[in-house]
C-alpha cells in the first residue's frame, strides 16, 4: 500500500514538474528561430521533395502505390521521423541532464516527459501538415484522417517504448548508442517510406518491418477511409507498442538508480 501511495505521488510530481518546466521552454525554444515552428515540417517536405524528384528521374522505381507518390512519401517520412525522434527522446532526456542528475533529487520521469512533450508538438504540426496536403489532393476523410492519426500515435508509442528500452544500455555502452546512430540515420531505406515491399529477401524485409505495417495502414486509411488487408496485423503492431511503453517504464524506474550511480562513479 506504501509502495503504491508513493509510485503515485512520485508519479503525480514528475508529471506537474515536466509540465512548468515544458511550458517555460517550448515557447523560448521556437522564438530562437526566424521561421518557428516551420521547421518541424520543413525535413518533412525537403525529403519527400528529392525523392518525388528521383522517381521522375527513374532513380527511384516506388512499385506500385495506391497514393499519388508525393503523398505516398510525405505518409512514410511523418512516421519514420517521429519514430526516430521519440526513439532517441529518453537518451537525450539523461544525457542532457548529466550535470545535474547526479546533484539534484527530483522526480527522475521528470526530464523524460519534457521531451516527449515537445516530441509530441512536433508530431502535432506534421499531423496538420499531412492532413492539410491530403485535403489538397481532395481525399480527406474522416475515416482517413483517424486512421492516419492513430498510425501515428502507434510511431509515437513504438519509438518511446523502443527507446525507454535502450537509454539505460546506451548511457552506460557507447557501442550501442552508436549502433542506434547508425540505424537513425540509414533504417528509413529498409521500411517501406519510399517504396512498397517488392518480391524477394529485401521485400520480405520491408513488409515485416513493424513500421512498415504502420506506414501502410495510414496510406491504406487515407486512400479508403477504411483499413481491410493490415487490419490485422497493424493491430497486433498497435498493442505491441503500447506494451513496449510499460515495459519500458518499468525498466527505466528500474535501472535509473544504477544508471546514476555508474555516472557518479564515473564522474560523468
Amino acid at each position: 500500500m506504501f509502495i503504491q501511495t508513493g509510485l503515485i505521488r512520485n508519479a503525480r510530481e514528475a508529471i506537474v514538474l515536466s509540465l512548468q518546466i515544458f511550458s517555460r521552454t517550448i515557447g523560448a525554444k521556437y522564438r530562437k528561430s526566424f521561421l518557428g515552428y516551420f521547421w518541424m515540417i520543413v525535413p518533412v517536405v525537403v525529403i519527400a521533395g528529392g525523392v518525388s524528384v528521383a522517381k521522375l528521374a527513374g532513380t527511384i522505381n516506388p512499385g506500385v502505390t495506391g497514393l499519388p507518390y508525393t503523398l505516398f512519401v510525405f505518409i512514410g517520412v511523418v512516421i519514420w521521423m517521429i519514430f526516430v525522434e521519440l526513439l532517441d527522446v529518453p537518451y537525450q532526456a539523461f544525457d542532457n541532464a548529466r550535470s545535474y542528475l547526479t546533484r539534484v533529487n527530483f522526480p527522475r520521469e521528470a526530464i523524460v516527459l519534457v521531451q516527449v512533450y515537445e516530441a509530441l508538438v512536433g508530431a502535432t504540426a506534421r499531423y496538420v501538415f499531412l492532413c492539410a496536403v491530403i485535403a489538397a489532393y481532395g481525399i480527406l476523410s474522416f475515416g482517413g484522417a483517424l486512421i492516419l492519426l492513430i498510425s501515428i500515435v502507434t510511431s509515437v508509442l513504438m519509438g518511446l517504448g523502443v527507446g525507454m528500452l535502450l537509454a539505460p544500455f546506451m548511457i552506460l555502452f557507447e557501442d550501442l548508442r552508436n549502433t542506434v546512430r547508425l540505424f537513425i540515420a540509414y533504417g528509413i531505406f529498409v521500411s517501406a517510406a519510399f517504396y512498397a515491399p517488392h518480391s524477394g529477401v529485401f521485400g520480405r524485409v520491408i513488409q515485416i518491418n513493424p513500421l512498415s505495417i504502420v506506414m501502410a495502414a495510414a496510406r491504406e486509411g487515407v486512400e479508403t477511409g477504411d483499413l481491410t488487408s493490415v487490419a490485422p496485423a497493424f493491430l497486433a503492431v498497435v498493442l505491441v507498442s503500447v506494451l513496449l511503453v510499460v515495459v519500458g517504464t518499468i525498466l527505466i524506474r528500474i535501472a535509473l538508480p544504477i544508471v546514476v550511480e555508474r555516472m557518479l562513479i564515473g564522474g560523468r
